[in-house]
């Protein structure tokens, strides 16, 4: 991850690099570029993308940006080349078949509520950035305990909604991490005794609903640089 990436998060918009490109609706518009945006409503154009979708080998990073139906899913989860993969808005019920991506290392989905189980991913030990949105009937993150390779996570709530998170004891291997983010969070157990495990910590943004002493715990964290809290604005006063 670039130092930008680190202080805003591996999916931050970067316009300089087309990361996201423009969205496009029909398959015809796609042009064999590796980074693709789908948003569409269009029952049609959605048949059509369902078909195509595993056979698009030149994509390497997609995003789509309307609500995702089962089989779409499931045919995205067939595109093997993936890299990244950022699904925003989603009605699916079953991610089990996100096992299928043995190229991911970059995944971000927002607006799972219908999901009730994150089991696979502990069998995604490749992944680099996990970013989790709005998963409303989950509160149990053990899943994310053995993802050592992990670089970034976010466990996150919606604008509207606090994710719910029984303890934060599954991030406290994840010793490689570098940037994490617990935006409109409500945690049983506010405990940041995890995290300061985390040597290699550099971001941290947060709510700010948790006791002022546990973020004074992580300013023993030796690599610590941006924060929401700990440091006025968002980074160390160098001064």
């Amino acid at each position: 991850m670039t130092e930008r990436q680190i202080e805003k998060g591996f999916w931050y918009f970067d316009g300089k690099n087309n990361f996201p490109p423009t969205a496009i609706k029909s398959i015809k518009d796609y042009k064999e570029e590796k980074f693709l945006c789908i948003s569409t409503d269009d029952k049609k154009e959605i048949k059509e993308w369902i078909k195509c979708l595993p056979n698009l080998n030149r994509v390497k990073f997609l995003w789509t940006i309307r609500n995702v139906g089962q089989d779409f899913f499931d045919n995205i989860c067939k595109m093997k080349n993936l890299v990244g993969l950022n699904i925003n808005m989603s009605s699916v019920k079953n991610i089990e078949n996100l096992i299928q991506l043995e190229s991911l290392l970059y995944l971000k989905l927002d607006g799972f509520t219908k999901i009730d189980n994150i089991s696979v991913l502990q069998k995604m030990t490749a992944l680099k950035v996990l970013e989790l949105v709005n998963f409303k009937k989950i509160s149990d993150f053990n899943a994310v305990e053995n993802l050592v390779n992990l670089e970034q996570i976010s466990i996150c709530g919606s604008m509207w909604t606090r994710q719910k998170i029984e303890n934060l004891n599954p991030l406290a291997n994840l010793v490689n991490l570098k940037t994490l983010f617990l935006i409109n969070t409500q945690t049983v157990n506010p405990n940041f005794d995890p995290l300061t495990k985390l040597i290699n910590l550099v971001t941290i943004c947060s709510s700010l609903n948790y006791p002022n002493l546990e973020y004074e715990k992580l300013l023993q964290l030796p690599k610590l640089k941006y924060s929401n809290y700990l440091f006025p604005p968002y980074g160390k006063n160098e001064n």
